[in-house]
């Protein structure tokens, strides 16, 4: 699946497959019923020390992402998924 496709039926979890850590995902910001804003956080414990790396997902067209659905991240609010 491709971000915009997760945009469209409103999942905001996703997972690469091909990760190496299994419980790594990204979080989309949903804005609205269709649109994302333009950041993502990745969140990747252990590699991850501090806080989850943001990064641009606009005109990211992978369609390979899956939905994630493992256990969340410390520092993920479940807020930007959900706006």
């Amino acid at each position: 699946m491709t971000i915009n496709e997760a945009i469209q039926k409103r999942i905001a979890r996703l997972h690469l497959p091909m990760w190496a850590n299994p419980q790594a995902y990204i979080l989309l910001h949903l804005v609205g019923n269709d649109s994302c804003g333009p950041w993502a956080k990745l969140f990747d414990r252990p590699f991850q020390e501090e806080t989850p790396e943001q990064f641009l997902c606009i005109g990211d067209n992978r369609d390979d992402f899956v939905p994630y659905d493992g256990p969340l991240d410390r520092d993920d609010t479940g807020k930007e998924g959900e706006m």
